[in-house]
């Protein structure tokens, strides 16, 4: 049990951290907007829906574990 909390605390974590670079990626993307040029628009583009998908698996696998316990 104890084991699959801090598996819960230590993805909630790692989900925290691309939470945090989604959102300051979407940020600078709009900064700037009018400078940007292809290759950059489209590396942040990637990166954005990158860590989308992978923030949509964390958060499965989270409720995943928190199902097993409730169990």
């Amino acid at each position: 049990m104890n084991r699959i909390k801090e598996k819960i605390s230590f993805l909630k974590l790692w989900l925290t951290f691309l939470v945090t670079i989604n959102v300051g990626s979407v940020a600078w993307l709009f900064n700037q907007e009018s400078e940007i040029n292809v290759i950059k628009f489209t590396a942040t583009s990637l990166l954005i829906f990158l860590t989308f998908i992978i923030i949509a698996i964390i958060t499965k696998k989270i409720y995943k574990l928190i199902k097993t316990i409730e169990d």
